[in-house]
């Protein structure tokens, strides 16, 4: 079996498409730690030996992951910042609600990259890469179109810890955050949007200014 997937492209490309999909989804259920191959093996329907054949362990398996996330995030982010002519406020609105629903949409791995670099003693850098490449574009852009940057340390560290943190900490504590204070999770989601749209917007009002 491994020979005829290894021979063919579209199967080996199925094959591999197929665990990565089953690890996020145990990995998110069950946390790196408690996630076991034979269980990753199952869920995508594959043979143990297939799935090492292609990845040596988990952690391989979660470095695939992660980078197809960056990847992803980071076409995500290109693609929208050259749909943005101008800086005003309808313009901002639109780059933050594609951006958020794509984040929203990759929530289970932005949760496990999250939990992975919470861990004491954790070298993993792997959320500091998700806004690192399209910072210098992103900076250009916001130039372009009006934006006034003094110190670009300051989108740094406002693109980080006020804009993908406080995302990245919603969609992991999310659900329970909702269940403790009996809050449907749909009400959540968009009252959680609304107030971090509204936060993103007055910063860049404010550079404008």
């Amino acid at each position: 079996m491994r020979i005829q997937i290894k021979n063919d492209p579209e199967k080996s490309k199925e094959a591999k498409t197929k665990i990565l999909k089953a690890a996020e989804a145990i990995f998110a259920e069950k946390g790196f730690d408690g996630a076991r191959v034979d269980e990753i093996a199952k869920k995508a329907k594959v043979n143990k030996a297939l799935l090492y054949y292609y990845f040596e362990n988990k952690e391989k398996l979660l470095e695939e992951l992660v980078r197809d996330n960056i990847n992803q995030t980071m076409n995500k982010k290109e693609k929208v910042l050259k749909e943005i002519k101008s800086f005003n406020k309808e313009d901002i609105e639109v780059f933050f609600d594609k951006v958020f629903k794509h984040l929203e949409e990759r929530k289970d791995i932005l949760r496990i990259i999250t939990i992975e670099a919470l861990k004491s003693g954790s070298e993993d850098t792997s959320i500091f890469k998700l806004l690192l490449p399209s910072l210098p574009k992103m900076i250009a852009n916001m130039e372009s179109c009006g934006a006034k940057i003094d110190d670009s340390m300051d989108i740094m560290i406002y693109s980080f810890f006020f804009g993908l943190i406080p995302g990245a900490v919603y969609f992991t504590l999310g659900d329970k955050w909702a269940d403790f204070y009996n809050v449907s999770k749909e009400e959540a989601d968009k009252r959680f949007a609304d107030v971090f749209k509204k936060t993103c917007l007055t910063y860049c009002d404010n550079l404008l200014k």
